[in-house]
């Protein structure tokens, strides 16, 4: 099942998968994140959980309809309805009775931009079809980045943050729930122009962008809760948590716009001076 994600932002939108899927005997990795384009500009960008074959099934029967639909945002929107109707109708509720709990289930995310460069978010529930208007998931680790994602994500910032919060939305929910894992695949779906592009984030890189800022931040709750601790030690932990923040915002000024996510690579934790050792 695993776990994908979407986020609406105010210029386009972020989509994102882990890359485990399961299989009838097995676990493996691959992508889950399958982009299709027309001759007219047009593309769509589709993710989803649940039984593997199925989903294939539906993205090849979006890709099929994509090429002869209006590239309108209602024609794409009947397009995903038909396509989910058709794999429910003629493939799985014919096989399996009502209630079964191996069931296979088919959930979707897909982003679509039109020739004028807008862009727009649909979640597929099984057989529903709604516009997602910020972020949504779907998955069995979906409750868990629900949760962080009303801490982290305001669906105000553009895609260049957004990318970076998604990220760590999914590392937090691999990290936490048994059955997400492998990569974390981040594709960015710019309104306009720009290119749609994935980053690949390899496990062994994703604990990196911000556990200074949880270590640091953690040693500055726990002086502001605890009473025997003097106020001088407090304001000492909150000002190294601002230094880091304030070395984040830096290298971020010195980017291009659009590879601040290089920020998830960079900031590794030999890098960042503990509490005990203040910086020169």
């Amino acid at each position: 099942m695993t776990i994908a994600a979407g986020f609406v932002c105010n210029d386009g939108a972020v989509i994102c998968a882990d890359s485990q899927h399961t299989g009838s005997t097995a676990k493996f990795d691959d992508n889950k994140i399958i982009e299709i384009s027309k001759k007219d500009g047009a593309r769509l960008v589709v993710t989803g959980a649940g039984a593997t074959d199925y989903l294939r099934m539906a993205a090849d029967l979006l890709e099929e309809g994509f090429q002869e639909c209006k590239s309108t945002f209602t024609d794409i929107r009947k397009l995903i309805k038909g396509v989910i109707l058709e794999v429910y109708r003629d493939h799985i509720t014919p096989f399996w009775p009502p209630g079964d709990p191996n069931t296979p289930q088919v959930l979707l995310i897909v982003a679509a931009r039109i020739p004028s460069g807008k862009v727009r978010l649909w979640k597929v529930s099984e057989t529903s079809v709604s516009m997602c208007r910020m972020s949504v998931f779907v998955g069995i680790g979906s409750e868990t980045a629900n949760g962080l994602a009303t801490w982290l994500y305001d669906g105000v910032d553009d895609w260049s943050v957004t990318q970076v919060l998604a990220k760590e939305i999914l590392t937090e929910t691999k990290r936490t729930v048994r059955d997400c894992g492998g990569e974390t695949h981040v594709c960015t779906i710019p309104e306009g122009k720009e290119h749609i592009h994935t980053t690949i984030i390899r496990p062994d890189l994703e604990g990196e962008f911000f556990d200074g800022i949880n270590r640091h931040l953690g040693d500055a709750l726990i002086c502001a809760i605890d009473k025997r601790i003097q106020d001088s030690t407090f304001k000492s932990r909150v000002g190294i948590l601002v230094k880091h923040l304030q070395r984040l915002r830096d290298r971020a000024k010195a980017l291009p716009r659009g590879d601040e996510a290089e920020l998830m690579f960079s900031m590794v934790r030999r890098s960042i001076p503990s509490p005990e050792q203040p910086e020169p």
